[in-house]
């Protein structure tokens, strides 16, 4: 590999005109010379394309060794359209964006450093932190995993927040073969896992904060229903696989469910979220009592009988004893 690889940046866009100029402005603001943007607009309703065109113009003027090609296809999903844009890359490095995400700036230096360090990992991430439609700050940021992960730790833990900032080698996106358009959600977590699977702790996350994760009501992982769909579809392959048993799908399930219940939550249907947190708790209470987030859904599940104002009451305070306990443990 060259002592500067080329990195092709993989942009999947679908309806997120307001969103995607931000995102390709983020990857013209890197510090590392040799870029490609293969970006696909994915059948879009919206201005997304022409949005793709203005920007894309202004990447290739951000520097000598930067290029960007502008695909349209008609509506297939992310999957078909990560694997159409793969084609199409010439990079010896692939990175993943979505098209309503930002990248810090040196976000590529510091992921390509970590993939290139010995021992080379197959996979690295970066940490990221929330923000709202309009780009503020939730005041949430995704954990710090001190170790390397497994195929089976991308089940258990969820680790893996967002698909923007994954930066691997071509080939081994080749070797392990091609996104599944057929999957409701889910869809990078299967890839990732084929990726990484029989290769023992290969999956490396850069422990800095270096993506926005923008959450709005239009994206996949709104849609809770979805999530569970393309994650109990993803787990099944990996339990025939061999990569887990069924005890170990239980306990991984058991944390999944308390992700929807937050989806749950979100969209106001609270028997749904009894429901879930309930089944997490029966299949494995560590994983509810055990975590954080298991047990704010948990307090959530056990106060929504409450009025909804003191429910959100009931979780700021939760987050404030959260952050301040953070703190004291930092210091």
């Amino acid at each position: 590999m060259s002592a500067s690889p080329r990195v092709s940046v993989i942009l999947p866009a679908y309806d997120v005109a307001p969103f995607v100029g931000r995102t390709v402005a983020s990857l013209a603001a890197q510090d590392w010379p040799g870029i490609e943007i293969v970006a696909v607009d994915d059948g879009s309703a919206d201005d997304t394309a022409a949005a793709l065109e203005r920007a894309l113009e202004d990447f290739r003027r951000s520097g000598p060794e930067r290029s960007a090609t502008l695909m349209r296809q008609e509506n297939a999903g992310l999957g078909a359209a990560r694997n159409a844009a793969l084609a199409r890359a010439t990079g010896e490095l692939v990175l993943f964006a979505d098209g309503d995400d930002l990248l810090d700036p040196g976000a590529l230096s510091a992921l390509v450093a970590a993939l290139l360090s010995p021992p080379e990992p197959c996979l690295v991430f970066p940490r990221c932190r929330y923000i709202d439609e309009d780009g503020a700050p939730l005041g949430l940021q995704s954990g710090h995993r001190r170790r390397r992960l497994t195929a089976v730790d991308l089940l258990f833990e969820n680790p893996i927040h967002t698909d923007t900032g994954v930066l691997l080698r071509r080939q081994a996106l080749q070797r392990a073969g091609p996104f599944d358009p057929g999957l409701p959600s889910a869809i990078g977590l299967d890839a990732w896992l084929r990726v990484a699977a029989g290769r023992g702790a290969c999956i490396a996350q850069v422990p800095r904060v270096l993506v926005s994760y923008r959450r709005h009501g239009r994206q996949i992982t709104a849609d809770w229903r979805r999530q569970r769909a393309g994650w109990e579809a993803v787990g099944a392959r990996a339990r025939a696989r061999g990569l887990l048993g069924a005890r170990r799908l239980s306990r991984a399930r058991a944390r999944a469910m308390t992700v929807w219940a937050a989806g749950a939550y979100a969209a106001g249907e609270e028997d749904e979220l009894r429901r879930l947190m309930r089944g997490a708790l029966l299949r494995d209470p560590v994983a509810v009592l055990g975590t954080r987030h298991g047990r704010l859904k948990l307090a959530a599940a056990a106060a929504s009988g409450l009025p909804r104002s003191w429910q959100d009451r009931l979780i700021r305070w939760h987050l404030r004893r959260r952050e301040g306990s953070a703190a004291e443990e930092r210091r």
